[in-house]
């Protein structure tokens, strides 16, 4: 079995959105993981957590979705943590 290792953790109600509950674990996130230099999310995520991962001295990136895509398309890099965790 392999261990894994979550610096954070939160579990929310459905009917609150990730973005700004997130705010709270990019906090402290930068000493919890020295080596991290970019967070990279779905265009949901540009308002205020965007804003707390910049205030991290962190890069931000939203994967660009290939002109004209419908529908779900995979988007490069989009899964990395789910290969991770997985």
């Amino acid at each position: 079995m392999k261990k894994i290792l979550l610096p954070s953790i939160l579990i929310l109600a459905a009917y609150l959105h990730d973005s700004p509950q997130g705010v709270g674990l990019v906090q402290g996130l930068r000493e919890l993981m020295p080596r991290l230099r970019k967070v990279m999310a779905d265009k949901f995520y540009r308002g205020s957590f965007c804003r707390a991962v910049q205030r991290a001295r962190l890069a931000f990136e939203v994967p660009p979705r290939e002109p004209g895509a419908k529908g779900f398309v995979v988007q490069a890099k989009r899964w990395v943590v789910e290969r991770t965790f997985g």
